[in-house]
C-alpha cells in the first residue's frame, strides 16, 4: 500500500466524509470535484472531508501521481492494478482506511469520480437523520431481484462455481453510498470473514445481508 503518512488522523468534527473512487487518468475528475461539491471549505460550519481512493495504472508510470500527492495531499494510492473487477479491493480499502484514520465521522459517502453532488441538499437531508437519530445507514440507489449474469459473454458474468444461488441480495449500486460510521466498522470487520466477490455492490450487500443490516432505498439518487 502507498498512501501519504500526512493525511491526519481526523477526529470529531467531521460531519461528511466523502470517499472518492477515482483512477489515476482521472485527473480532470478530481480537480472538478476539489472545486465543486468535493471542495471542504464550501460550507461554513459544516466539517466536510475529501480524499481519492486509487489504484495504479496497468500500464504508464506513477510518477504524475506522486506529484497529485504531494501537491494536494489527499490520495490513497493502493498497490494493485486498476481494473473493473478490482473495485471490491478498491471498495475494502475505503472501508479499512476509513475506519483507521477518520473514525469519528457522523456520515460517510462512497461515490465514484463522476458524480455530480448537491451538497446542500445532502447536508440538509443528513441533519435531518440526525434528529431522527438515524443510526446503521446503509442507502444508496436500491435493486431487488437481480439474477446472475450466467451469459460467459456477459461484462458482470458470474459462473456458478462463484455465486451458486438464483438472485443477489438486494444490494445498493456502487457509484453512490450513503452510511454512518457503525456500518462502516461492522463491515469493515464482517469482510475478514467474507470471500471477495467480483462485483463490489453485490459484494457489499453480502456482507449486509450477513450482518442483517436492510439496505434503504433514496430516489433521490441517480445512477
Amino acid at each position: 500500500m502507498y498512501t501519504r503518512k500526512r493525511i491526519p488522523n481526523y477526529t470529531k468534527d467531521v460531519f461528511l466524509l466523502f470517499v472518492v473512487k477515482s483512477k489515476c487518468d482521472h485527473l480532470q475528475q478530481r480537480i472538478a470535484i476539489r472545486q465543486t461539491w468535493g471542495n471542504e471549505h464550501n460550507l461554513r460550519g459544516v466539517s466536510i472531508k475529501t480524499v481519492f481512493v486509487l489504484g495504479t495504472p496497468v500500464n504508464g508510470s506513477l510518477h504524475f501521481i506522486r506529484n497529485e500527492i504531494k501537491r494536494y495531499n489527499d490520495i490513497i494510492l493502493m498497490d494493485f492494478h486498476d481494473t473493473y473487477f478490482n473495485n471490491t479491493l478498491k471498495t475494502s480499502t475505503a472501508f479499512n482506511w476509513i475506519s483507521e484514520f477518520c473514525p469519528y465521522a457522523r456520515f460517510i459517502v462512497l461515490i465514484d469520480d463522476d458524480f455530480f453532488v448537491s451538497l446542500n441538499t445532502l447536508i440538509s437531508y443528513l441533519y435531518t437523520l440526525l434528529v431522527d437519530n438515524r443510526k446503521y445507514l446503509y442507502m444508496g440507489r436500491l435493486y431487488e431481484g437481480y439474477e446472475p449474469h450466467r451469459n460467459a459473454s456477459s461484462k458482470w458474468y458470474v459462473p456458478v462455481s462463484e455465486y451458486p444461488w438464483p438472485k443477489y441480495p438486494p444490494f445498493i449500486a456502487a457509484g453512490t453510498v450513503i452510511m454512518t460510521m457503525d456500518f462502516v466498522s461492522d463491515v469493515r470487520t464482517a469482510m475478514q470473514y467474507t470471500k471477495p466477490f467480483r462485483l463490489d455492490d453485490v459484494y457489499l450487500a453480502i456482507v449486509e445481508y450477513k450482518l442483517g443490516v436492510t439496505p434503504i432505498h433514496n430516489a433521490d439518487i441517480y445512477e
